[in-house]
């Protein structure tokens, strides 16, 4: 069920932005062919790169570009792939998800009427919710501006990650100043 204290509930019906496109990472995949010589479980299957069994895989840019920069490879993880092993639920062409593991990315606002009331109309809060359809994980972004035009809260694009799956809405949510 729904929290009930301090986080806005699930019947508010709350619009999410959903991400802008990016371009598709760099997908890195390493297999027992790459490593002669060290033992490299052999797999094929749905889960064929799920923890030690097949082949290997990272994205290397795509919606990671903004965050997850390690200081080697650059932006990049297991769920910055547009095919991870787990399963990806998040079409290409539509740029949504249908609910299940998807590359890592979060949303780029949220439609909130009542911000126009809010003191500097949100900019420096702070949103905190859980992830959409499910709470497997909480998401935090920085609001960085408030457009009128649509009341909607705009996010800061290198906030929102926390460095694993992704989801293209979020759940509950409630707002920090």
């Amino acid at each position: 069920g729904d929290y009930v204290k301090g986080w806005v509930p699930l019947s508010a019906r709350s619009q999410w932005v959903k991400p802008a496109r990016r371009g598709d990472p760099f997908e890195a995949v390493a297999t027992g062919a790459d490593w002669p010589g060290v033992e490299w479980p052999q797999y094929a299957g749905p889960q064929d790169g799920e923890g030690d069994r097949g082949a290997f895989r990272i994205g290397i840019g795509g919606y990671c570009q903004h965050d997850l920069a390690d200081p080697v490879a650059g932006p990049s993880g297991y769920w910055c792939s547009n095919r991870p092993s787990r399963g990806q639920c998040w079409d290409r062409k539509t740029n949504r998800g249908t609910g299940c593991t998807q590359t890592h990315m979060s949303p780029d606002g949220l439609v909130l009427p009542r911000a126009r009331n809010y003191s500097a109309r949100g900019v420096g809060a702070e949103v905190v919710a859980w992830r959409g359809g499910g709470r497997w994980f909480t998401q935090r972004w920085r609001v960085t501006g408030f457009d009128r035009a649509n009341d909607t809260l705009q996010f800061d694009p290198s906030t929102g990650g926390q460095g694993g799956e992704g989801m293209t809405s979020a759940s509950q949510y409630y707002v920090e100043n």
